[in-house]
């Protein structure tokens, strides 16, 4: 399961590789989470909902068409993500 990324990281990346990234972090949780024996269904929908966003956020497959995301697209996706209630429940509490 990817760690959280850290302000420094974030900043040099490009909204398309923070979305990639963001995308990965959210598969890989609902996939893990989707195992478990005993799950919540509200957390497993809230985590469907986060990579639904993600998914249309991200321009696939891109093309010249495709609107590319934002900064402020990604750093608000990137902010509710990691400051939800299931991301605490999976991760821990995350500081600041």
């Amino acid at each position: 399961i990817p760690i959280p990324p850290t302000p420094s990281t974030t900043s040099t990346q490009s909204p398309i590789a923070r979305l990639d990234r963001l995308l990965q972090t959210i598969a890989s949780v609902l996939k893990a989470y989707q195992v478990l024996p005993i799950r919540s269904p509200v957390y497993l929908a809230s985590l469907q909902h986060f990579l639904q966003r993600a998914e249309n956020l991200h321009p696939n497959p891109p093309d010249r068409h495709s609107s590319v995301p934002t900064g402020k697209e990604v750093d608000t996706l990137e902010r509710e993500w990691w400051g939800s209630e299931v991301v605490a429940a999976w991760y821990g509490p995350q500081p600041g």
